[in-house]
């Protein structure tokens, strides 16, 4: 999973697909916002950080 600097979603892999649950077409170009749990929004910047590269 790759997002953006706009937090879409632009790279996509079958870890992902197995972790989230989402097929890359489904999700590519897509906000990032989509895999945090309601509750948890407000980590999403913590979040991107450990898993972007």
């Amino acid at each position: 999973m790759m997002p953006s600097p706009c937090k879409v979603i632009t790279s996509w892999n079958h870890s992902a697909e197995r972790l989230f649950g989402y097929s890359a077409k489904e999700i590519i170009g897509k906000p990032s916002i989509l895999l945090m749990p309601p509750e948890r929004v407000y980590e999403e910047a913590i979040f991107l950080k450990r898993i972007a590269f």
